[in-house]
């Protein structure tokens, strides 16, 4: 791995546009008891978990950033991913907030609502001109009102209308898995399913058994979730792959 993360981020995001390949931008709010109902106080604790999750999905999965996420208004977000990668970021992010959450009740957790675009990178979008667009902030908006409208945490919009109508099933099942996740679930689940540890080192770090790990990575649905994020990897592949322009 490179001791210049940054640098590398620059030399990708540059080869991806001129490339004319795809970028997803990322669009996010933080989303639950935090943002919707009487615990505003808690708002500051939230936001500050957001950017420890930041740093961390820069350590884990360097490779899957283009442009870094950066938080603006208050308590909303956004990044550029790979296209393959931008369902599992948006799920790191997710279960990085549960995973630190004050309340034990899932239902009383801290989540993040987040909306995927993925489009062309003709134009760098991860570059400062691209962060100010306008159009591409109100096709972020708009995406966000869907996803508020339905009540999702998770709202996608591709090239791809065939695409979007998979995912839209997809995300929902992810909604429903995700929203019963209690802490501990999201903590086993933050370190093996996204963060490639072992049930072993993960009963390491959080200081408990290894059946402990797996009781709860099997009440989380671990591998169903992890089927899941691996056809969303395959379909963007299939669907970029036919529709990339010939050399």
């Amino acid at each position: 791995m490179s001791s210049n993360p940054e640098a590398m981020r620059r030399q990708r995001q540059q080869g991806l546009a001129e490339a004319n390949y795809r970028m997803a931008r990322l669009t996010g709010e933080l989303a639950g008891p935090q943002r919707e109902g009487a615990s505003r106080s808690d708002l500051p604790h939230s936001v500050s978990t957001l950017e420890e999750a930041f740093r961390a999905l820069d350590e884990e999965r360097p490779t899957a950033i283009v442009s870094p996420f950066r938080i603006f208004r208050s308590d909303r977000f956004r990044g550029i991913a790979r296209p393959q990668e931008a369902l599992h970021t948006a799920m790191i992010l997710r279960t990085f907030l549960r995973s630190r959450s004050t309340v034990s009740a899932a239902s009383s957790a801290r989540d993040a609502r987040i909306a995927v675009e993925i489009g062309d990178a003709a134009r760098p979008q991860g570059s400062a001109d691209a962060e100010s667009d306008g159009s591409a902030l109100r096709r972020a908006d708009l995406l966000m009102e869907r996803a508020r409208g339905s009540g999702r945490r998770l709202q996608f919009a591709t090239p791809w209308p065939e695409l979007d109508s998979e995912l839209d099933a997809e995300c929902a099942l992810l909604d429903a898995v995700v929203a019963r996740w209690s802490k501990p679930q999201a903590e086993a689940a933050l370190l093996c399913v996204w963060f490639g540890r072992t049930q072993k080192q993960a009963a390491r770090e959080l200081g408990v058994t290894q059946p402990a790990i797996a009781q709860r990575l099997g009440a989380a649905h671990a591998d169903a979730v992890k089927a899941l994020c691996a056809r969303y990897e395959h379909a963007i592949r299939v669907y970029d792959s036919a529709s990339s322009p010939r050399g």
